[in-house]
């Protein structure tokens, strides 16, 4: 499969993926406060960090670099190009999350402000962590 082929085909799946858990999560907690984009954002950083862990055994293998300078100075392969860029971009939401704090800045909701941003930060760095170290784990390459 060609890099646009993946990239095409997983944006598609991670779109709709997208779409479906933050409506999912929509319906759960209401739309007050954007959960949907935090959950989305949250399980997006998760699942990137085990893909990370697991195609390039932690941070050493050139994940600071978003695995696109490749992987212990490989090419970064199909599965990072149809999973990483195309599932992975398509269903985080950063700028929505961006979006939704500058909406809530413009109505006042300061502390509404805060909070998403720092959940968003202090759920989602965490998440991408846990998930290189259980990618690691999943390769059996360790951390």
């Amino acid at each position: 499969m060609s890099e646009l082929a993946a990239i095409l085909v997983g944006s598609a799946l991670g779109g709709v993926a997208r779409m479906w858990f933050g409506a999912c999560v929509a319906r759960r907690f209401g739309t007050a406060f954007p959960w949907h984009t935090l959950a989305v954002n949250m399980s997006g950083a998760l699942a990137i960090g085990v893909l990370a862990g697991v195609l390039s055994s932690g941070l050493a293998g050139g994940v600071s670099g978003g695995l696109a300078g490749g992987l212990a100075g490989g090419s970064p392969g199909t599965a990072w190009w149809l999973l990483g860029i195309g599932v992975l971009g398509s269903y985080t939401t950063v700028s929505s999350f961006s979006l939704e704090s500058l909406a809530l800045a413009h109505a006042g909701r300061w502390r509404a402000v805060a909070a998403n941003i720092g959940l968003s930060l202090g759920l989602c760095l965490p998440a991408v962590a846990a998930g290189v170290s259980v990618g690691a784990w999943l390769s059996g390459s360790g951390w």
